[in-house]
């Protein structure tokens, strides 16, 4: 049974557990490059702030001076109609990964577990926060 993916990008370099990577070993992925993991172990990831969820910004308008067109921070994960669908998606994660936070800080029932999950949710807000102004 395949299980669900999601493309993530690792902000500093990662590296892939053998059991997550698609070729069974330990994969080693360089900053900012997309790379698909399991949506679980992706949202981990991205909760954590290891990773972001990319997105793809329209083209600017060409520069006149070196006629380059501008270039969006975030790679890339795919293009026109599919690239909107891939973006809504990252970002329903990113919001799911932000009540999955609230929800576990709500269930917390020690003060270290709420602790734990307060910096989860904290994190969680601040990657929301990223991938909306990556939207703008």
């Amino acid at each position: 049974m395949a299980s669900k993916t999601m493309t993530i990008a690792f902000t500093r370099g990662g590296i892939i557990p053998a059991r997550h990577a698609s070729g069974g070993k330990d994969t080693s992925v360089a900053p900012h490059e997309p790379v698909k993991v399991p949506e679980v172990y992706g949202k981990h990831l991205v909760a954590d702030k290891f990773a972001y969820v990319p997105i793809k910004k329209k083209a600017a308008a060409k520069d006149g001076a070196s006629g380059k067109a501008g270039v969006s921070t975030k790679p890339a994960n795919a293009s026109g109609a599919q690239g909107a669908s891939d973006t809504d998606k990252g970002l329903d994660a990113v919001k799911s990964a932000v009540t999955e936070a609230e929800d576990a800080l709500a269930n917390a029932e020690t003060d270290e577990a709420k602790a734990a999950a307060q910096t989860s949710l904290d994190a969680a807000i601040a990657t929301l926060s990223d991938a909306e102004q990556a939207l703008i």
